[in-house]
């Protein structure tokens, strides 16, 4: 899978990335509004950073002996540590040029939201 920053667009089309966080407190719902688009609809792409997406440092403490970790473990390691989609992409209606996203975040967690159009 492509990372966002080298993800292709079609010719003509434009993208956004928005990036949310919490570090402290708890865990929140999100309401992100997206404002001024002149499309009917955008294709989003929703990554995530947290204890169970893209967290390789997760991945190495649940494993048995991971001071001694083989081939296959290490192979692991790599890909739990790539930026994972969190949701499968989709077509969000734009309404009165605005797209509305909500989702849950969790404590110490990053989203990585992208936009094209």
């Amino acid at each position: 899978m492509p990372s966002p920053a080298k993800r292709a667009t079609l010719p003509g089309s434009w993208y956004g990335t928005i990036m949310i966080t919490i570090y402290q407190g708890d865990a929140s719902s999100m309401e992100l509004s997206i404002d001024y688009l002149d499309k009917s609809k955008v294709l989003v792409h929703h990554y995530r950073v947290d204890r169970a997406f893209s967290n390789s440092f997760e991945k190495w403490k649940s494993m048995v002996s991971s001071q001694n970790i083989n081939e296959l473990q290490y192979k692991e390691l790599e890909q739990s540590g790539l930026l994972q989609l969190f949701t499968s992409p989709e077509w969000k209606k734009v309404e009165n040029e605005k797209a509305i996203l909500k989702f849950d975040l969790p404590r110490q967690a990053v989203s990585l939201v992208q936009l094209t159009w």
